[in-house]
């Protein structure tokens, strides 16, 4: 036992690197639609948020991610919906103009004068209308401007490039649903080692991101074969959870602990039940875009009247971040 969970755990840590070793453009995404909306201005003359907004639309264009959506094209089409401006003073607005446009994000930003200069920049999703990354800067002198704005485009740039990047991260960016499914081994120890062999599990869950929290709600389907190379029983599960992811860049490890109750049904006593179960375990993973390959291990205990079950469970699989 001691020896499968050492292979098991080289094989995760050989896994993660040679995935973050993976040349980028074998997995490059679409390019992401983006639309970068006028600046709105605080006493600061309007000039200055066209060169604003001018600027950071070529900074972005010249990012291989991002597909930046033409104002000659589509400016008419707004006037003509009645909008009359590209300039939004909230979020909602923005989103607005963004799934009307079917970009997935949309720029906005703002140029606001006290004594010193302020810029903010805002990316906002359009789904949700929700702040994904936002970022400032405060300069002395007007024609510091463009210097300012290029020094944000390039923190821009890095989140569009990897939303999940340790330097640019932003939490406000993970709250957002999520769903996984996995296959993986079962291996039985302690007691139920002495009836069963081996089994398969396939598990699915549905979750939340939250701020670093990782509520879900988990079900699947756990098989077990005994020693005769029989059906022992069918269990499945229906939990709830919570995990805590910690970032690496675009790698992840997160522990988690959920419980719940599960109908067990025991083939080769011809009964069945709903029993309380408990899982913990760890799960590691890299992100590609939305999506996410993860291996886990899971330890699970179901509470019998009789002697509990135990099992730990190897598996593999996918989570997309909605």
């Amino acid at each position: 036992m001691k020896k499968l969970l050492y292979n098991i755990t080289v094989v995760i840590i050989i896994t993660l690197f040679v995935s973050q070793g993976l040349n980028a453009e074998s997995w490059a995404p679409e390019p992401l639609n983006v639309v970068v909306l006028d600046f709105t201005v605080n006493n600061v003359s309007s000039a200055s948020g066209e060169i604003a907004r001018n600027r950071l639309e070529i900074l972005l264009y010249e990012n291989q991610r991002v597909r930046i959506l033409e104002r000659s094209k589509y400016r008419d089409i707004i006037v003509q919906q009645n909008r009359g401006t590209l300039q939004c003073y909230d979020t909602h607005c923005a989103a607005q103009i963004g799934r009307f446009l079917s970009a997935e994000y949309v720029v906005m930003g703002s140029i606001d004068r006290i004594e010193d200069y302020t810029i903010n920049i805002r990316v906002v999703d359009a789904g949700s209308g929700s702040i994904l990354y936002a970022c400032s800067d405060t300069f002395l002198r007007e024609r510091d401007l463009p210097r300012c704005v290029m020094g944000l485009s390039k923190k821009i740039n890095a989140y569009l490039n990897d939303p999940y990047d340790e330097k640019s991260f932003s939490w406000a960016g993970m709250n957002s649903l999520w769903a996984d499914i996995s296959a993986g081994y079962i291996q039985p120890v302690h007691v139920l080692s002495e009836r069963v062999s081996r089994g398969f599990a396939v598990n699915a869950g549905l979750g939340l991101q939250y701020h670093n929290f990782m509520p879900a709600l988990m079900t699947g389907y756990l098989g077990f074969i005994d020693r005769e190379n029989k059906k022992y029983s069918s269990i499945v599960p229906m939990l709830g959870g919570i995990g805590y992811p910690f970032y690496f860049t675009r790698c992840s490890i997160a522990p988690f602990m959920a419980a719940g109750i599960c109908y067990n049904k025991i083939g080769s006593e011809d009964r069945s039940a709903l029993e309380f179960m408990i899982r913990a375990g760890m799960s590691a993973g890299i992100m590609f875009g939305r999506a996410q390959l993860f291996l886990e291990t899971q330890y699970n205990y179901i509470i019998e009247t009789k002697a509990g079950m135990q099992f730990v469970i190897f598996s593999a699989g996918v989570r997309y971040m909605m």
